[in-house]
């Protein structure tokens, strides 16, 4: 729902006011039916999701060349998530110890399981989860035009809001390997993660659950100064300066209840006492983005445009991954079981442990690394635009992107691979892992972008769009795990979302059918519209599944030889060659490098056919049936192989499309009504 009021409050003073309302119930599917569920895909289960913003504007005209806009905005979202089990509490039923407490429905539910090879099982550990976000945002823009100058500057305040009950895993998780399977003298295709599933032993575990709702606040402050000056009729120039603050950052409780860790000491304190500020560390008041642009007029039909910038992000950390998710308060309880002592590994029937509040020997943290400053990627472009004969036009554009500080949360307390017990080989033994915030990666894009455009003449529009483009960094999602967290640069390679080549073909047309009388009905009025998407396959890693780490994580395997087959020995039973890869020798990671290999294309045609049906003169009321074919031709669209080499089915292809998105679907064929009005 949606209520807008404008009101002319003097000739040189314009006011409006919106109100908009809504609210999603979402039930969301699972992989699995219950109880089994499967941890996803995204969060299963019930979602309801009111959502209310209300925004008042007024601007203020002082002249002709010189107005003020003000504008001041509410939004808040209650969101509650349930998981597909709550109200049942499955793990006591299958006899898990600890996953579930009685009487409290919080805790209902089915532990995860990851089973290496499987389908994983259980209720995502996100959910129940109660989230109020507000957000409460000021703005001021004054714009003044002076002779070839339009100069416009300003600034925002924002005040977040977030009040949060949540765990990542409130019913546990256990991981089941291959670390008791396997044949240490041959490794290689032994071990099997179902079997170790079966004799109840697995390679890890951890569970995490706090009491009570925590309030999180912080405020945004950003001021900028724009100029537009147009040097002559062919060359403008534009010159800019942001800076912005993150008060606060990532978040200040209301209450104080965040621990810090301190290395010195293998302990934690509490913030807003002795060295730590209230959130946990001190604030990164530097962060300045200056911008430059211009454009110039070759002739009537060729324009130039280039441009740089440096742009601030603040990565945002929610109540399970910042400060505010560490014991006393939030008590965690977590185990790694020795490789290479089966006899004392806790089994899966042992469940979980729930200490008292207050507990921090053996204990999960969240830390935050001191001297922590702002992410920023730097951005640059330069294009050539040419107006062509026929309503046709081709742009040519290099774009390229420079990330720097960007955001890894490492697990700073891992074990160095080795065979003595697990606890003797972390730098800070008191404690399990220790996820830390840190802004140390880097990522760098470059794109080559080519596109044809025809506008719309007599009903035909058409659009050709080429990109040649490379993409690297060391992580692509903070949450990524690196492979070795002492040796970063063994991960940089290809991004997990690089594609090389990208074409797109799209056109519109209104079928030119428009016969006179009641013809008219029937056959005027029909638009098809299609995209012929051709993509290159996304990057990926040849894992290991076997190794002699015992650090309770995985390895990539060692590259003998390159690995990929040639285009016409690919196919869908052996994508790449297995023989070229091994499991890597005892307690080393292995030399293979991230994202070495490369996936299925895409091939995929969409195609619609829209009818308006006027009801009114001018047809500004009017039905539209529309009838849109996703992957017109059904071509399969496969996704990447199992590529970890040692298990069952590695480089075989089990997969095609992700139909929850409409991406890389099999044929989906949808009808609609839209009325206009």
């Amino acid at each position: 729902m949606d209520v807008k009021l404008d009101h002319q409050f003097t000739p040189g003073d314009l006011g409006w006011f919106r109100l908009s309302w809504g609210n999603n119930d979402l039930d969301e599917p699972s992989f699995l039916p219950a109880p089994a569920v499967g941890n996803g895909p995204g969060v299963p289960g019930l979602n309801t999701q009111p959502v209310l913003q209300a925004v008042l504007s007024e601007t203020h005209t002082f002249s002709p060349n010189a107005f003020n806009e003000a504008r001041f905005g509410f939004t808040r979202l209650n969101l509650r998530s349930f998981n597909a089990n709550f109200g049942r509490n499955v793990s006591e039923e299958i006899g898990v110890r600890g996953a579930n407490v009685a009487g409290d429905n919080l805790t209902s539910g089915l532990t995860i399981f990851s089973i290496g090879g499987l389908q994983g099982l259980g209720d995502n550990g996100f959910s129940p989860a109660v989230i109020v976000s507000e957000n409460l945002q000021w703005n001021d823009n004054v714009t003044l035009v002076r002779g070839k100058h339009t100069v416009k500057f300003g600034g925002e305040l924002q005040r977040r809001r977030y009040n949060a009950f949540q765990s990542n895993v409130l019913r546990g998780t256990m991981t089941f390997g291959t670390n008791y399977t396997l044949n240490p003298l041959a490794p290689a295709g032994t071990g099997l993660g179902a079997a170790e599933a079966l004799l109840g032993r697995p390679t890890s575990g951890s569970i995490r659950f706090l009491s009570g709702t925590r309030g999180f606040r912080r405020t945004e402050l950003s001021l900028y100064a724009q100029d537009d000056y147009k040097v002559t009729n062919r060359l403008t120039l534009n010159f800019g300066l942001r800076w912005e603050d993150y008060f606060g950052w990532p978040w200040t409780e209301v209450n104080n209840r965040m621990y810090a860790f301190v290395p010195g000491t293998q302990d934690v304190a509490r913030v807003g006492s002795g060295a730590f500020a209230r959130a946990g560390i001190a604030g990164d008041h530097n962060n300045l983005g200056p911008r430059f642009g211009w454009a110039y007029r070759l002739d009537n039909s060729t324009v130039i445009r280039s441009g740089y910038g440096v742009y601030y992000s603040a990565p945002t950390l929610d109540i399970t991954r910042n400060l505010a998710a560490n014991p006393p308060e939030f008590v965690v309880f977590e185990f790694l079981n020795d490789q290479f002592n089966f006899a004392a590994a806790r089994a899966a029937s042992a469940g979980f442990d729930r200490p008292a509040a207050g507990q921090l020997n053996g204990a999960t943290l969240n830390s935050i690394q001191p001297g922590l400053r702002m992410p920023y990627t730097q951005q640059w472009n330069f294009s050539i635009q040419r107006q062509l004969p026929g309503a046709w036009s081709l742009t040519t554009a290099y774009v390229g992107t420079k990330g720097a500080k960007l955001n890894a949360q490492p697990d700073i307390n891992r074990p160095v691979p080795g065979t003595t017990p697990v606890a003797q080989r972390r730098p800070y033994p008191r404690f399990t892992s220790i996820q830390e915030v840190q802004h140390r990666q880097s990522s760098i894009y470059h794109g080559l972008q080519v596109s044809m455009e025809r506008r719309v003449s007599r009903g035909l529009s058409l659009l050709a769009a080429y990109t040649y483009s490379h993409a690297i960094d060391e992580n692509s999602g903070p949450l990524n795990t690196p492979m070795d967290v002492r040796d970063f640069r063994r991960d940089r390679g290809n991004a997990d979302f690089d594609v090389r080549q990208r074409l797109a073909l799209s056109w519109t047309w209104q079928l030119p059918v428009h016969p006179r009388g009641p013809l008219n009905h029937v056959f005027g009025g029909w638009q098809t519209n299609g995209i012929l998407s051709l993509y290159d396959g996304l990057p990926f890693s040849v894992a290991s599944a076997t190794n002699s780490l015992n650090i309770g994580s995985g390895t990539r395997a060692d590259r003998l030889r390159n690995g990929a087959l040639p285009k016409d020995g690919r196919n869908i039973d052996r994508w790449f060659d297995i023989a070229a890869f091994a499991p890597p020798g005892p307690q080393l990671f292995g030399n293979g490098g991230r994202n070495i290999l490369r996936g299925p294309g895409t091939k995929q045609v969409d195609f619609s056919v829209f009818k308006d049906f006027g009801f009114s003169s001018d047809s500004a009321r009017r039905i539209q049936f529309r009838t849109e074919f996703f992957n017109l031709t059904n071509t399969p669209q496969f996704n990447n192989p199992n590529s970890t080499v040692g298990a069952p089915g590695a480089a075989t292809i089990r997969s095609a499309g992700a139909p929850l998105t409409f991406q890389r679907t099999s044929r989906q064929i949808q009808l609609a009504l839209k009325l206009y009005f």
